[in-house]
């Protein structure tokens, strides 16, 4: 976002960050200093919210939007979707408070799901991402506006961090959403 995608050491961290992606994504590494957690899943179980900060990264770097890290790490996300009410992976799961509107994009939720796919042309059309955005468009009222159904602690004072009325950031980023889905 800095400009700086053709830096070396840009380009370095991004080669190093994709050899960890494999064909369901990436997985949860944890520090050797965590050694002690046990994880809940197989060690070739993908991290949702790691696929989405690594989407998040390389929908921003020229040459990476259509990279095979990128389609690996998008269509486990569709997969996810596609299987939520069997697994769970690492914890991560898809129900209820899943799909509740949130803003910042800081958690492993629809919004924020579907905000990072959205930037990759190719999972565009896909039938379980249209699923997530329709789940997200149903939820607007009469002026199509949109209302936060959960708020992060910390965020209560912002405008987007209420649930009494429509909030106008979150609504401008649905609309974003969909217009990149081409809805």
């Amino acid at each position: 976002k800095m400009g700086m995608g053709e830096d070396p050491r840009v380009r370095e961290i991004i080669d190093y960050m994709t050899g960890f992606s494999f064909e369901n994504g990436w997985r949860c590494v944890m520090s050797r200093e965590l050694d002690r957690f046990v994880r809940p899943d197989p060690d070739d179980d993908p991290c949702p919210i790691v696929n989405v900060i690594a989407l998040k990264i390389l929908a921003i770097l020229p040459g990476w939007q259509n990279s095979k890290a990128a389609h690996d790490g998008a269509f486990t996300l569709l997969d996810l979707w596609e299987g939520r009410r069997k697994r769970r992976p690492n914890l991560f799961g898809m129900g209820k408070r899943f799909s509740q509107l949130k803003v910042p994009f800081v958690w492993y939720d629809i919004l924020h799901v579907i905000d990072v796919l959205t930037q990759f042309p190719f999972i565009i059309g896909d039938d379980r991402l249209i699923e997530m955005i329709n789940v997200v468009g149903e939820k607007a009222d009469s002026d199509l506006r949109f209302t936060v159904e959960s708020v992060s602690n910390g965020w209560e004072e912002w405008e987007f961090g209420q649930e009494r009325e429509p909030s106008r950031w979150l609504t401008f980023l649905v609309k974003r959403i969909m217009k990149r889905a081409g809805l």
